[in-house]
């Protein structure tokens, strides 16, 4: 969800729903960036998404854009050429009397935007550890 202000955040829209998957399907969208085209004036959202995962489990990654400030969004794009299993990125924390085993797949993602070019960054694990993969594209 997305609540847009145009008076300095005095006030603010409703919030409106930026995945395009079918409601209430208990699928997950996690750790969105959103950034503007200075440009253009679009606002540019990247995601994780598992909506194409049986078990809500396997991950894409997926941006959409508005044109209108925020008050409609575009239908996705899948960016990833295939899901990928975000517990390959665990990691061993040593403390000094114990291992755990912690998932992490990166902190952040990221989104660069300039006269309609989209350069969007994702922490990807389908190579077996936690890599960043870009895939740029121009809003049609």
């Amino acid at each position: 969800l997305l609540s847009r202000s145009t008076d300095g955040g005095m006030s603010w829209s409703e919030p409106v729903r930026v995945n395009d998957d079918a409601p209430g399907n208990g699928k997950d969208q996690f750790m969105p960036f959103v950034t503007v085209d200075q440009t253009t004036g679009d606002v540019v959202i990247g995601y994780y998404d598992r909506r194409d995962s049986v078990e809500n489990f396997l991950v894409d990654y997926r941006v959409t854009w508005s044109s209108d400030g925020g008050v409609t969004f575009a239908p996705s794009i899948k960016l990833t050429d295939q899901p990928f299993d975000p517990s390959a990125a665990f990691r061993f924390i040593r403390a000094a009397n114990f291992t755990c085993m912690v998932p992490f797949m990166g902190d952040y993602t990221s989104l660069a935007a300039h006269q309609g070019m989209i350069v969007p960054l994702w922490a990807d694990t389908r190579n077996g550890r936690s890599d960043i993969f870009t895939q740029p594209f121009v809003i049609p």
